[in-house]
This record gives structure tokens, C-alpha cells and sequence, in this order.
């Protein structure tokens, strides 16, 4: 199919080994109902009172780089300690 993403499928249903955009079913499925599950564990902290400003780090780049309102944020990133993000555990990236 050429839709708006790049992928085939066999016969039987499932996808050809070069269809790289696609996930099966169960593992989109997954997918979704992780992200709907953190997305109720942030709408529950920020409905607790949780918002704070806390940037991250991803290896030398952090969101200050390209922040509008770096000239009235209170964050000096020269000492703040950037939350480090690090791939999850079996992903290439």
C-alpha cells in the first residue's frame, strides 16, 4: 500500500520483513495502551499539583537550545541538572 505510510501485506495478513513503518497488531495495540496509560499518570500529577519545569538531556542536546523564553526562564544551564533521557531497553536510537 502507498497511503501515508510504507508497508505491505502478505496474503495471510501480516507484514512483509522490508515493511519497516508498520508494527504488528498486538504490538500497536501495546503501544496505545501505554500511551494511555501515561498519559493518566501525568494528568493525575499535574491535577495533584505536580508542574514543574524540569528540561531533559539527550546526550548534549537539551530543549534549552531551542527555547523561546530562554531569556526569562529562571534555569541557568550551566547548573541545572537535566533530567537524562536514555533509549528504552531494546530500542536503536
Amino acid at each position: 500500500m502507498k497511503d501515508q505510510f510504507s508497508y505491505q501485506l502478505k496474503k495471510d495478513g501480516g507484514l512483509y520483513a522490508n515493511s519497516v513503518e508498520a508494527i504488528p497488531r498486538v504490538e500497536f495495540e501495546a503501544l496505545l495502551d501505554g500511551i494511555e496509560t501515561r498519559l493518566r499518570e501525568m494528568g493525575r500529577a499535574i491535577f495533584s499539583g505536580e508542574a514543574k519545569v524540569d528540561p531533559y538531556r539527550k546526550g548534549a542536546e537539551t530543549p534549552c537550545e531551542f527555547c523561546d523564553y530562554a531569556s526569562v526562564c529562571r534555569i541557568d544551564p550551566w547548573t541545572h541538572r537535566y533530567r537524562v533521557l536514555r533509549a528504552a531497553k531494546g530500542n536503536a536510537a
